[in-house]
């Protein structure tokens, strides 16, 4: 893959953590194989149904904050590795990570995150 497609599959992983409910589950199809496996400090889940649902709580969790990218996408092969944040706009970040997701035919097969603060 090209670094332009490692940044896309960033851009649109990053958007459906974004959507509401009711345009998430559509995205989650899209982004993400059937069997997905997520794993971060808090949860490890399979399947898009469990990371839609995990997705939802995150929202509600942090409602207001928008997850963007920060720096660039590092990747090669079928993997790629990126910085995000949770921030409401113009504020400092409430949270800040940095995932490594390995894809399959540009969709997430796994994610791997991790939490800075």
């Amino acid at each position: 893959m090209s670094a332009g497609a490692h940044a896309d599959v960033v851009r649109r992983y990053l958007a459906v953590w974004n959507l509401p409910d009711d345009r998430r589950r559509a995205a989650v199809d899209e982004v993400f194989t059937e069997d997905v496996f997520y794993a971060d400090p808090e949860v490890a889940l399979r399947g898009r149904t469990a990371l839609d649902s995990y997705i939802g709580l995150t929202r509600r969790r942090f409602e207001g904050l928008v997850f963007t990218a920060y720096g660039r996408p590092d990747g090669h092969h079928q993997q790629v590795r990126f910085g995000w944040q949770c921030t409401a706009e113009g504020g400092e970040p409430a949270l800040t990570g940095m995932d490594v997701a390995l894809l399959d035919g540009g969709r997430v097969l796994a994610l791997y995150g991790f939490f800075d603060r």
